[in-house]
């Protein structure tokens, strides 16, 4: 039987990582250790930085289904329950003669005081935006660029893993390619089936090297989960990198048909699709005529600016309009400095203008899930849109933060954040560890 091992306590923040506790202790220095002869596991650990002056331990098993296992012949001791923070702390089980193999330990930690948001909002950093940004910058296509194209596969997984997310990679086949959709799970503490979804694809155009399209909807989506994976949710929350969306939103509209088959409900999906251009210059902002006519009070207000790029737009259609409510009533509470324009699509307005549905939300559109697509407006604003010219040295990254701070503050309202902290990792049991 496969068996995970969660080990709460009641804190959390991933060790080694550079972040403000944001009302939470952090834990450090995490170590485990398996002792076959004595039939044992030892996890240590340090409390370091509390800001209060007691926190809670405890141990718990599930197999890696989630389903919780007695631990009444066992025994767990040490430094679980309600403890001071400080070094050295120690939690040995000793799981006797039970039938484990692979188990996953989980460090969940609470102090009892509530979570600062804003501060969460606040640690979103642009240097990780563009250090992730650098990483994918280049060709990813099937058909010219290959190589780098299932490197960033790689790179993505990489980031998921190093996170200590659940990631999986779910495979599909197009035109002789084998494409990957790369999936990244936050599982749910009280709702496991209801599950929001933050996405980007990261494939590009033939001859781009698409800095902007999609390598800032990717480094925006990797930023959110950098910050997000250090906490747990009421429900779950998924960060999905969509392969070929390209060619026609191709990952999306497999991964959207594979949802009939799961148990899980979608709540709502923010998708990320181009968020690296934004200008305060006069005229920097294109509005195509049939946009400003379908919409004249949205686009009046941005022509008594001085048509500036200086926003980012919100698409939403009838089924999406609450969920793009909730995003813009987040983003102007915890991060007023990003203006967002909201357009609710219709018939007449997807007819006139083709381009509001061309992203990876349409494939929730048309099975009836609530979905944003979150973008600066495509060629209305970047006009090196599908070119080589789509180039890394024109981003703005403080541009890409912003968007993603709003992003953050949003899945946090609607997944409800808990106020305690799980650290997961895996272990085989039917092998020392020392």
């Amino acid at each position: 039987m496969m068996i995970r091992v969660v080990l709460i306590v009641f804190i959390g923040i991933i060790p080694g990582a550079v972040i403000a506790k944001c009302g939470l202790p952090r834990i450090t220095n995490v170590k485990i250790f398996n002792n076959l002869h004595l039939r044992s596991l030892i996890v240590t650990y340090d409390i370091e930085e509390t800001e209060s002056d007691f926190v809670k331990v405890s141990l718990h098993v599930f197999t890696l289904k989630g389903v919780a296992v007695n631990l009444g012949s066992s025994k767990v001791f040490g430094d679980a329950g309600t403890l001071m923070g400080g070094g050295n702390k120690k939690i040995v089980w000793r799981y006797g003669n039970l039938k484990l193999h692979f188990i996953r330990v989980q460090l969940k930690i609470d102090n009892s005081k509530p979570i600062d948001i804003q501060c969460i909002v606040n640690s979103v950093d642009s240097m990780r935006i563009k250090q992730i940004l650098s990483s994918i910058y280049g060709i990813r296509n099937r058909i010219s660029g290959l190589k780098h194209l299932e490197h960033v596969k790689l790179f993505i997984k990489s980031q998921l893993d190093s996170c200590h997310v659940l990631s999986a990679m779910q495979q599909f086949r197009y035109s002789g390619y084998t494409g990957h959709n790369i999936i990244g799970h936050i599982p749910g503490q009280k709702d496991k089936n209801g599950r929001y979804l933050l996405t980007a694809h990261f494939d590009t155009a033939i001859s781009s090297p698409g800095a902007d399209d999609n390598g800032s909807g990717v480094a925006g989506l990797l930023e959110a989960m950098n910050v997000l994976s250090r906490y747990n949710f009421g429900s779950s929350v998924d960060f999905v990198a969509f392969d070929q969306e390209e060619p026609g939103s191709v990952g999306s509209k497999n991964y959207v048909s594979d949802i009939s088959k799961k148990k899980y409900k979608i709540k709502g999906v923010i998708n990320l699709d181009m968020i690296g251009r934004s200008s305060i210059k006069v005229n920097s902002q294109y509005v195509p005529p049939k946009l400003a006519l379908l919409y004249p009070f949205i686009f009046k207000d941005i022509e008594m600016s001085g048509n500036k790029a200086d926003f980012v737009l919100d698409i939403t259609n009838k089924t999406s309009r609450r969920l793009g409510e909730i995003f813009k009533f987040n983003s102007n509470k915890f991060n007023p400095s990003l203006k967002v324009v909201t357009l609710e699509t219709n018939r007449e307005s997807v007819k006139a203008i083709s381009g509001l549905e061309a992203s990876d939300h349409v494939r929730f559109w048309e099975k009836g899930y609530p979905a944003l697509h979150i973008g600066e407006g495509g060629e209305t604003r970047n006009p090196t849109l599908d070119t080589p010219y789509d180039k890394i040295e024109l981003i703005n990254y403080t541009f890409i933060r912003d968007v993603v701070k709003s992003v953050v503050a949003s899945l946090i309202s609607l997944a409800k954040i808990e106020n305690y902290n799980t650290y997961t990792f895996k272990v085989n049991l039917l092998k020392s560890q020392n």
